[in-house]
């Protein structure tokens, strides 16, 4: 045989070999959005609780609210991941896109959603844990973010979060915490 016509490999033919041969699953895998310790056991992962307390406006106009998010007592000790509080707030006239300051560090917080009422407008802004969530271990731990409002009143404060248990994450329900 003629070496003219004998087929080369090449480096460029070894690796062009090697992409085609790869899955593309390998690709499209992704690593979990919160990584909470799994426990086992869990048959009621609906135990997240808290407080929340607004404070007097200051001269500006801001009033300082504190909440608190804890594990409420339950017979599962699986532990619980706070993913995000909702800061629900009204005010008569349409406000600032930085209205809600001074977030705890470790927190980070979205744009506020106005909604036109009557009176003026209904909003909501979400405060997000900066790790992707905050981990609540069974027992009293709770985890705790201030925030500044520039509003008329905070009208509400909710968390949510989910249970990783030995069947995998489960959506946790919305809890509206307690004002003190």
């Amino acid at each position: 045989m003629d070496s003219k016509h004998v087929p080369t490999l090449s480096r460029r033919r070894t690796l062009q070999g090697i992409a085609w041969a790869t899955p593309a699953l390998l690709v499209a895998t992704a690593a979990p959005a919160a990584a909470c310790s799994a426990n086992t056991g869990c048959t009621d992962p609906s135990y997240c609780d808290g407080t929340w307390e607004k404070g007097d406006h200051d001269k500006d106009g801001r009033r300082d609210c504190d909440a608190t998010v804890t594990r409420s007592p339950g017979p599962s000790d699986a532990n619980y991941c706070v993913t995000g509080i909702t800061v629900c707030f009204t005010s008569k006239e349409e406000p600032k896109r930085d209205c809600v300051t001074e977030v705890s560090s470790g927190w980070t917080c979205g744009t506020p959603t106005p909604e036109r009422t009557r009176d003026g407008y209904d909003c909501k802004v979400e405060i997000k844990p900066s790790s992707g969530s905050e981990e609540l271990r069974s027992g009293a731990e709770g985890c705790n973010v201030g925030f500044k409002v520039e509003c008329e009143d905070v009208t509400k404060v909710e968390c949510d979060g989910y249970s990783e248990v030995d069947y995998g994450p489960v959506t946790m329900p919305t809890k509206e915490l307690d004002c003190k």
